[in-house]
């Protein structure tokens, strides 16, 4: 087992690292370890580790720059499980993705921005995604292959039946917003359900029905989709419904679900290929 984490941190991270104590008692619920190359992808094992990808997430997504307690972190971690990616030759973690089970929890943190009740009442194992980054420079198809590979690895551990989370696209523009949302609505659309945003972009709805009423084409609105998003609906996830606006990341979040016995074959395909 590689030691992630040296046990002497810096003097100068007293802050965070006096944060550890308050997720004393953390451990992981699925363990997954897997190395190709460089690299080293597994769940955290304890607070140590934990802390480092609070770390990380603060430095990806420069969210309250000014604090002193220099991570990005909510209620949910301590519950969650967190897929680390780790670079052996620089001895960094680069890059992680957060995993809420109903095996280990009955609230998640989509529901802070919509109401999943109809989700939520779905039967079988459902997994929650979140939290995904990766740090700059080390954003290619070969880290992106090895974590989905321990996504996929996590999901058969639990014979989860369906993956959810909020896909973000960062802008708030009114137009840009409907643009897109009429595109995924129009192309991507649960058939079978749909949750409802507790807060949208103001008079989203008019401005989808002017794009309507005027016939605009919004097929180039798929080369504008971020690529997180394309990933998870070229493997059959669907969108649900009108966004979330997301004032703190300055972001809408659309809400996606993927039935696992929907997911399809190409995506099976490349992400048990070899890195």
């Amino acid at each position: 087992m590689i030691n992630i984490v040296k046990k002497v941190n810096s003097i100068k991270d007293v802050p965070s690292n006096v944060y550890r104590f308050k997720l004393k008692g953390f451990r992981e619920k699925v363990r997954i370890n897997i190395q190709k190359s460089k690299y080293v992808v597994k769940t955290a094992e304890n607070s140590r580790e934990l802390l480092e990808v609070l770390k990380l997430r603060y430095r990806v997504f420069k969210v309250g720059k000014s604090k002193i307690l220099k991570i990005d972190t909510d209620r949910f971690d301590k519950y969650a499980d967190h897929l680390l990616l780790y670079d052996t030759e620089s001895r960094k973690v680069v890059g992680t993705y957060r995993i809420l089970s109903s095996e280990f929890v009955d609230r998640f943190y989509s529901e802070s921005e919509f109401e999943i009740s109809s989700v939520k009442a779905l039967r079988g194992v459902k997994v929650e995604l979140g939290r995904a980054c990766i740090l700059d420079g080390y954003r290619n198809g070969a880290t992106l292959i090895l974590l989905w590979r321990a996504i996929s690895e996590y999901v058969e551990r639990i014979k989860a039946s369906y993956l959810f989370g909020c896909s973000s696209v960062f802008t708030t523009d009114p137009m840009d917003v409907a643009f897109l949302t009429e595109y995924l609505l129009r192309n991507y659309r649960s058939d079978k359900f749909e949750v409802r945003p507790y807060r949208t972009v103001e008079r989203l709805g008019d401005y989808i029905r002017f794009l309507r009423e005027n016939r605009v084409d919004t097929n180039s609105a798929e080369n504008k989709i971020p690529p997180l998003l394309k990933m998870y609906l070229n493997a059959g996830s669907k969108v649900c419904g009108l966004p979330s606006l997301d004032e703190e990341f300055n972001c809408v979040d659309f809400f996606t679900i993927l039935d696992t016995s929907d997911l399809t074959e190409s995506f099976r395909r490349k992400y048990r290929k070899d890195v």
